[in-house]
């Protein structure tokens, strides 16, 4: 068993030397006031709280009488702790959301609460369950299996962990006349049928800002293309992004290949706007706004001043108006 001594982890010692408690290192020595753990009246850590500092998550196992104390923290084993049955959707609270036995448990980093919540912006892996908990009334004390997983959450880019975290070369995959390589493929498909105000996404990125700032941006997602070839010859298309909506089975009452959502009680921004299209460099043979492949929806009999060629419809509360295009 362990020893409650002062810190163990002195600067200054003989280099090669082992320094390590119990277990090859399983049990680990930190000072009281470095820890995140369960709110007690006297502010300090209890024996059997679990704790959190940085990235090391386990279990305490000496309570402490003063900040100043050292506490031997247990980083594996079988332990039964309070967890609750909370899972993330993308809000800071998540979601009730039951847990079943081999769900994995997060520890929030600052009120040491374990759940199944995965944003790793607040979170950091924990363990396993080995007992299950109802999501009514939504906790209960179950056996959990402690063991941090730093590879878990870092490549998720959350938390601060931004910028260069995934790098994939999609030309080691192989031929790319052959094998199609994309840098993310997913498929997402549902077991179950989608409920009213619930939606089931291929892909969600959620950037929160919470610092007062007078320069700067923020972007949800860019997506970027160059052309770096020098040869002659020119590419099909180059686009920044491709959009393909193919209902195949039941229709909807929806159905769009982009929506753009504006919105936020905040002071009259100086511009808004759906899209915006800025053109740099080079203009195209064809410089426009919108493309549009020539159809019979679009299309009229004659092209004069007061007969157009083309009239663009647009949906205005569910009736449709006409936007007049002129070849002249």
């Amino acid at each position: 068993m362990p020893t409650y001594s002062p810190n163990p982890y002195l600067t200054g010692g003989t280099a090669g030397t082992e320094v390590s408690s119990t277990y090859e290192g399983r049990h680990v020595t930190l000072l009281e006031s470095l820890l995140t753990h369960p709110t007690h009246t006297d502010g300090l850590v209890d024996k059997g709280d679990p704790v959190i500092c940085g990235d090391i998550v386990g279990v305490a196992m000496n309570s402490a009488s003063a900040a100043t104390d050292y506490i031997v923290i247990d980083t594996e084993g079988i332990w039964n702790l309070l967890t609750y049955a909370v899972a993330y959707d993308g809000t800071s609270d998540g979601a009730a959301v039951a847990i079943a036995r081999g769900d994995q448990l997060y520890i929030n980093t600052t009120t040491a609460v374990i759940t199944k919540d995965s944003n790793v912006a607040i979170n950091r892996p924990f363990g396993w369950a080995l007992g299950a908990v109802a999501a009514s009334p939504g906790y209960d004390v179950i056996a959990v299996k402690v063991h941090a997983d730093v590879s878990n959450h870092r490549p998720q880019m959350g938390g601060g962990y931004i910028g260069g975290a995934i790098q994939i070369d999609v030309s080691a995959i192989g031929d790319l006349g052959r094998n199609d390589p994309a840098w993310i493929r997913g498929y997402v498909t549902s077991s179950s049928l989608i409920e009213a105000d619930e939606e089931l996404q291929g892909l969600f990125i959620r950037v929160n800002n919470s610092t007062a700032a007078d320069v700067g941006a923020i972007t949800g997602g860019q997506f970027k293309v160059i052309q770096d070839a020098t040869n002659t010859s020119a590419l099909l298309q180059a686009l920044g992004a491709k959009v393909n909506c193919d209902l195949r089975g039941a229709g909807a009452t929806w159905q769009g290949g982009l929506e753009v959502l504006v919105e936020g009680a905040c002071t009259a921004s100086a511009n808004r706007f759906g899209i915006r299209f800025i053109s740099r460099d080079t203009a195209g043979t064809l410089e426009a706004l919108f493309a549009l492949e020539t159809a019979s929806t679009f299309g009229c009999a004659t092209d004069t001043l007061t007969a157009p060629s083309y009239a663009l419809p647009v949906n205005v509360g569910g009736v449709l108006h006409y936007l007049q295009l002129y070849s002249t």
